[in-house]
């Protein structure tokens, strides 16, 4: 790639980078120690270093071996514009960081990471579209990840030997495991969420909740 190629895909990763610790950071809350436990500064300061080595191999790919360990290993498709992983990734998150905020944004000071009871049920915006943008948008953002950030090809090679990470099927299914979890605690989530608005608001909710789709506006 030509420098302004390099320059220009880090610059991408670093605004993707930003929008995504926006979208994970509570809207309503001041940050405490009692917020922030142990396990979320270290999973915080991980995704940090994985955007930090993704812009650091393309900007410098003739140092990698400075800071990665077994730069053989790198897929090289992942640090280029033309890799569809790359343009798939980029599109995810430039499109479900927005929609996550925007439900930051609709939701205002209704908007917390616990389920508590809503002051109104808000409608508009995004929730006209879809009842549960926050999930769509969380839940597109770590596929985003597990798409390009966390492959064992990818900056994951810098720690891996060339055996482990050029196994073809290691990434797909270690992203998929990884997205199980994931799925399971967004279930509960809106069906505790819909509870709540449903016992509220009776039914405003219900015809609002017919009209909508939960994730997914026309489809599901």
């Amino acid at each position: 790639m030509s420098s302004f190629e390099r320059i220009s895909l880090a610059l991408s990763i670093f605004v993707s980078a930003m929008l995504s610790y926006k979208c994970y950071i509570p809207p309503n809350t001041v940050p405490t120690k009692s917020d922030y436990p142990e396990g979320r500064i270290i999973w915080f300061s991980l995704i940090l270093m994985l955007y930090t080595l993704q812009m650091a191999i393309i900007l410098f790919p003739s140092h990698r071996s400075n800071f990665c360990a077994h730069p053989e290993g790198l897929n090289e498709e992942l640090f280029r514009w033309s890799s569809w992983r790359t343009l798939t990734y980029l599109g995810l998150v430039w499109i479900c960081a927005p929609l996550r905020i925007g439900a930051f944004s609709g939701l205002g000071e209704n908007f917390t990471f616990v389920v508590t009871q809503p002051k109104k049920l808000v409608t508009t915006g995004v929730y006209s579209w879809i009842q549960h943008p926050s999930y769509t948008g969380v839940i597109g953002l770590r596929v985003a990840d597990t798409i390009l950030l966390q492959r064992a090809d990818g900056v994951g090679a810098c720690v891996l030997p060339e055996s482990v990470a050029r196994i073809p099927w290691l990434s797909d299914t270690v992203g998929a495991l990884l997205m199980v979890p994931i799925l399971m605690v967004a279930f509960v989530r809106v069906r505790e969420e819909e509870k709540v608005l449903k016992d509220t608001f009776g039914r405003e909710w219900e015809t609002w909740h017919a009209r909508t789709r939960r994730f997914v506006p026309g489809l599901f």
